[in-house]
C-alpha cells in the first residue's frame, strides 16, 4: 500500500508540476476569442454602454491577448540577458502567432472592425523596463490597455525574473469609459527606486477629434492594479490637429503638451497648451506657465480649481480674486461667455501687464456686454494675477487704448 500511495503522490506533483504548461494562453485561443467578437449582432444600435453579452466578449478578448503577452514575456525573460533580447523574442512570439489579427464583422460594419494586436516597446529611462500595450477593436476605434515591467536577473543566474508593476485597463464596458489614446513617459524615483508614470489617457468617440483626457502621475503601488495617485487633471483635448498630444519627462518632472479648449477666445478653437507638473518627493504641483503670453496665463488661471489659481494669485486682494475666479470660471454657476478683446504691458510700470476681456451671459444682446481687466505682475517665478477689475488703471491706459 506504501508504495501504491507513494506511486500516487508521485504522479499527483508530477501533473501540478506540469499543468501551467497545458494552461498557457496560446495562439488559439486568441483567434477563438476574437471570433466571437466578431460573429456578435446586437438588434439595436448601440447605446451609451455595450450590451453585457458584447462587453462580456470584449473583456474575454482582451484577457486571452493580455495573458498571451504575459506569457510571451514569462517565456522570452527566462532565456535572455537583456532587455533587447526579450523584446525580440516576444515579438517573434507574437508574429509566429498571426498578430495583428482582424476579422470581418458581423455587426456595424463601417464603424467596427474586430481586432486585437499587442506592440512591445522598451522604456528609455531606464534597461531593466519594457512595456506591452494591447489593443483590442471596438466600435469607432480600439481601446488600450498598459503594461509595464521591471526585469530582473533572476536568482538561478539564467535569464531574467519580469516584475508586473504597472497595469492600466478600462472598464471597456462602454465608449466613453474606453481608453482610445494613450500616452506615457516614466521616471524612478532616486530616494527610494519607485518608478512614476506620467499619462494621458482620452476616451473613444464616434464623430469628434474632442476627447476627454485624463491627465495622471503616478507611482508605483502595493499591486500593479492599484499605482498611487500623486497627480490627476481631466481637460477636453483636440487630436485632429498637429502637433499630437505628447507626454515627456522634464527636469521638474513631467509635461503634457496637447491643443486644448481656448476658454477666453472663442474665435481660436484650440490652442497649444502645456502642463508642466513638478515632482518633489511625495508632493506634486502644477507649474504656472512660463511664456510670456499674459493673455495664456490668465486663461490658465481662470480654468484652474481654485486651490490652484491661488498659488498663481499675488498676495494682496486674495478675496476679491476668489469672487472673481468663481465668476469667470468655466466652473461658474451663472453661464458667462468670455471675449479676448486685447492684451499688453503697462508702459509705467515694466512689470505690468494687462489683459482686457468682454464678458456676458450667453444669447444676450452685445450691449450688455462687460468690460474686465486682468492685471498681471511678473515676479521671478513668472506672471501672477495682482488684480481683476472693470476699470483700466492709469498706468495701462494709453496701451490699453493702441492694442
Amino acid at each position: 500500500m506504501a508504495s501504491v500511495s507513494g506511486q500516487f503522490c508521485f504522479l499527483l506533483i508530477l501533473f501540478v508540476a506540469v499543468l501551467p504548461a497545458y494552461c498557457v494562453t496560446t495562439a488559439s485561443d486568441v483567434r477563438k476569442a476574437l471570433e466571437r467578437v466578431a460573429s456578435y449582432q446586437q438588434a439595436e444600435a448601440l447605446g451609451a454602454g455595450f450590451s453585457p453579452e458584447f462587453a462580456d466578449r470584449l473583456q474575454q478578448l482582451r484577457r486571452r491577448a493580455r495573458d498571451f503577452a504575459f506569457g510571451s514575456v514569462l517565456e522570452a525573460a527566462r532565456t535572455s540577458k537583456g532587455r533587447e533580447a526579450v523584446l525580440m523574442l516576444a515579438r517573434r512570439r507574437a508574429l509566429r502567432a498571426g498578430l495583428p489579427l482582424r476579422a470581418e464583422s458581423a455587426w456595424m460594419e463601417e464603424q467596427f472592425s474586430p481586432s486585437v494586436r499587442i506592440q512591445y516597446f522598451p522604456l528609455p529611462e531606464s534597461s531593466e523596463w519594457m512595456g506591452a500595450r494591447v489593443h483590442v477593436g471596438i466600435p469607432c476605434g480600439e481601446d488600450v490597455s498598459l503594461y509595464l515591467w521591471k526585469l530582473s536577473v533572476a536568482e538561478t543566474g539564467d535569464g531574467l525574473s519580469p516584475e508586473l508593476v504597472f497595469a492600466r485597463e478600462s472598464p471597456l464596458v462602454d465608449l466613453p469609459g474606453s481608453t482610445g489614446e494613450l500616452r506615457l513617459a516614466m521616471a524612478v524615483d532616486a530616494a527610494n527606486g519607485k518608478p512614476q508614470l506620467a499619462t494621458m489617457e482620452a476616451g473613444v468617440w464616434c464623430s469628434s477629434q474632442w476627447r476627454k483626457a485624463l491627465l495622471q502621475v503616478l507611482r508605483q503601488g502595493e499591486h500593479p492594479y492599484r499605482a498611487e495617485k500623486m497627480f490627476s487633471h481631466s481637460e477636453m483635448v483636440f487630436l485632429a490637429q498637429a502637433p499630437e498630444p505628447a507626454v515627456e519627462r522634464i527636469t521638474a518632472g513631467f509635461r503634457f503638451s496637447f491643443h486644448g479648449q481656448s476658454w477666453i477666445d472663442w474665435r481660436q478653437p484650440s490652442r497649444l497648451k502645456r502642463l508642466d507638473v513638478q515632482v518633489d518627493g511625495d508632493r506634486t504641483e502644477l507649474l504656472a506657465p512660463q511664456d510670456d503670453d499674459p493673455a495664456a496665463f490668465l486663461e490658465h488661471w481662470l480654468v484652474q480649481p481654485w486651490v490652484r489659481s491661488r498659488a498663481l494669485s499675488s498676495g494682496s486682494n486674495l478675496p476679491a480674486l476668489r469672487t472673481w475666479h468663481e465668476a469667470l470660471s468655466p466652473e461658474s454657476t451663472k453661464a458667462v461667455r468670455l471675449e479676448l478683446v486685447s492684451h499688453g504691458g503697462c508702459g509705467a510700470d515694466g512689470h505690468l501687464s494687462f489683459v482686457h476681456l468682454q464678458s456676458a451671459a450667453p444669447g444676450e444682446p452685445s450691449s450688455t456686454t462687460q468690460d474686465v481687466y486682468g492685471i498681471l505682475r511678473r515676479h521671478e517665478q513668472g506672471f501672477r494675477v495682482d488684480e481683476i477689475t472693470m476699470k483700466l488703471p492709469p498706468s495701462c491706459l494709453a496701451q490699453g487704448r493702441n492694442q
